[in-house]
């Protein structure tokens, strides 16, 4: 009998890459339920299907991969218990996060008037996205203070730090993002609170957790909040409930804050219309979604479930998007100290996929499943540009033509 696969039928490319031999059914994720995958091998899902003993007690599901980087949804506790194995895909919409990122600061630097250099970023977690985020500011030449407190405490508790780190590959764990630059970047990492005096712009990219030494669930909370000096900028686009939403309506209703970038809410789908109206710009939890991210999700769901049964991986690499259409932007004409954000602007519409979210908020779920997924600096080919911006744009992750 061939191995029986339940599908999210909205994870793009999972289809094009699926191994031959096995029975793949595809169903939307409001129908990945008990009785559908009662007698399934494996599931492959994303983040809105919640793999708890409700829904696979008593089922045949040896294997769980999501198609996404935080695993929040997956009981693990019950899935040791039940001897199922589960993966996630780490790393895998990093890039596509730090591009929305990048275009939300490129938005608040064109409607303020700033260039790169004066903008003083606040990261708040830097491993696969914040790690990007990092390099990408630090390389347009803004001023970044890192705050991640479990990696300083690695960092400081193990002096011999490259022994550390061949311990962890002797384990099969993965390395922090940015291991290999930790000795230059210690002096960086701050106190939370030395962040929140200088940042003009807060990030957040921790992933959500309600226990142990560094619980991130309403970090940003009233205190936090208040105690933010420079009236910064906040953006969300990690996990809803790190953000107290009834905080942070308050505090841009006092301008403690200068106004927030959301594209993760507490209680999605339901979202708080309070915050909606506030916000600067909001998004349905799209940050994530570009085509090359939607792909990496795919391709490593696919070899978890090729190594986890012994398929071929033959026809993984089928899974990927289609080349851009309209890869080149010319940028003669702006401004170079514009260039950079110009460039982030053309590759993402955040004003127009909030107008739909502000439409009809009903609809979350179903932007988030009908999204049309952008594509990345990396496709595009940047002409139009002098030499002293060439670097930038490069770091941002564009071609650059020497035109």
């Amino acid at each position: 009998m061939s191995l029986r696969i339940v599908v999210d039928s909205s994870i793009p490319y999972m289809a094009d890459g699926m191994p031959l031999g096995v029975e793949a059914h595809y169903l939307p994720s409001g129908e990945i339920t008990a009785a559908a995958v009662a007698d399934a091998d494996a599931l492959m899902i994303r983040s809105v299907t919640h793999c708890d003993r409700a829904l696979l007690e008593g089922s045949a599901v040896r294997l769980i991969t999501s198609a996404t980087a935080g695993f929040d949804h997956i009981d693990t506790n019950y899935c040791r218990e039940a001897g199922i194995r589960w993966y996630n895909a780490p790393g895998c919409n990093a890039a596509s996060v730090a591009q929305y990122v990048l275009t939300a600061i490129a938005s608040i630097a064109l409607k303020q008037g700033l260039a790169p250099k004066d903008i003083t970023l606040g990261i708040i977690g830097t491993g696969h996205t914040g790690g990007r985020v990092y390099q990408r500011a630090k390389a347009l030449g803004m001023r970044t203070l890192l705050y991640d407190p479990p990696l300083v405490a690695a960092y400081d508790e193990h002096p011999d730090w490259q022994s550390y780190l061949k311990e962890l590959d002797s384990k099969g764990l993965p390395r922090p993002y940015l291991a290999e630059a930790m000795p230059s970047l210690r002096d960086s990492y701050v106190e939370l609170e030395t962040l929140l005096s200088s940042a003009t712009i807060i990030t957040c990219h921790v992933p959500l957790t309600k226990g142990g030494a560094y619980p991130t669930y309403h970090l940003v909370n009233e205190a936090f909040l208040r105690s933010a000096q420079q009236r910064p900028w906040l953006i969300n686009a990690c996990r809803g409930a790190v953000v107290d939403t009834a905080a942070l309506v308050r505090a841009i209703d006092d301008k403690a804050v200068s106004g927030a970038v959301i594209d993760c809410w507490e209680g999605e789908p339901h979202i708080a219309q309070a915050l909606l109206d506030r916000v600067f710009i909001g998004t349905p939890h799209i940050a994530g979604f570009s085509v090359h991210g939607k792909a990496q999700g795919a391709v490593q769901s696919l070899r978890h479930l090729c190594d986890f049964f012994d398929l071929s991986e033959e026809r993984i690499a089928l899974a990927h998007p289609r080349p851009l259409a309209e890869p080149t932007l010319d940028l003669s004409g702006c401004e170079p100290w514009q260039m950079p954000w110009r460039a982030m602007l053309h590759t993402l519409d955040l004003p127009a996929i909030m107008r739909r979210l502000v439409a009809t908020p009903d609809t979350f779920e179903q932007q988030r499943v009908h999204y049309q997924h952008p594509y990345e600096p990396r496709d595009y080919t940047v002409r139009g540009i002098p030499a002293s911006v060439r670097p930038a744009l490069a770091a941002l992750g564009f071609v650059v033509s020497n035109n």
